[in-house]
């Protein structure tokens, strides 16, 4: 069977490795699962994406120094997590995530400032070190919140099969943050229906 870069010479080299590697008439020389599939589709996905916003590691890596999410992650949990998350750029006005949509990525805000709101009304404004779709990350339940860059705004950005590729300890440090930044968010709205009540 011919290169799909001959049928299709305008396909990214990626995309056609992908497939020529997916179509292989050697069953060794496939993705060993849907798994792996999978996660090769995602990269390359969000690498077509925004391939103009790519970021080089030392840069992230500087940038991930101030980030409040990622105070308790070992040096080595924090380089195996920029493999598995892509780095994403909005300008102000740019639209996240939708209420309604269907979507197991997670975004930590690296720099920047976002506005969350639900049907059309704003609920509370997200700075460096939030983070958002953690429902849809964990529960891969439908966007109850829509998302709107505020300013120019860097997000890290993760789905579920890319994180499933990192190591246990890489996970248990990420969900952990996930699970004190939803404490931190829970205990201010409480503080703010408290307030309402006096």
């Amino acid at each position: 069977m011919p290169s799909l870069k001959l049928l299709c010479p305008h396909l990214p080299d990626d995309l056609v490795r992908i497939a020529d590697r997916a179509l292989a008439k050697n069953p060794r020389q496939r993705f060993e699962s849907a798994q792996t599939f999978s996660t090769a589709l995602s990269r390359v996905f969000d690498g077509l994406k925004y391939t103009e916003q790519l970021i080089v590691d030392r840069e992230r890596l500087d940038m991930i120094a101030s980030v409040s999410f990622f105070d308790e992650f070992t040096t080595s949990s924090i380089n195996e997590l920029l493999t598995a998350t892509t780095w994403v750029q909005f300008k102000p006005g740019d639209v996240i995530i939708s209420e309604g949509d269907i979507d197991d990525t997670f975004y930590v805000i690296v720099s920047g400032q976002a506005e969350v709101s639900r049907s059309g009304r704003s609920l509370r404004t997200l700075s460096v070190g939030d983070c958002f779709g953690e429902v849809g990350f964990i529960a891969q339940r439908k966007r109850d919140v829509t998302v709107k860059a505020n300013s120019e705004l860097m997000l890290m950005k993760v789905n579920t099969a890319l994180m499933d590729q990192t190591s246990e300890q890489c996970q248990a440090q990420y969900y952990k943050a996930i699970a004190t930044s939803l404490v931190k968010r829970l205990s201010s709205a409480q503080d703010a229906v408290t307030a309402g009540e006096a």
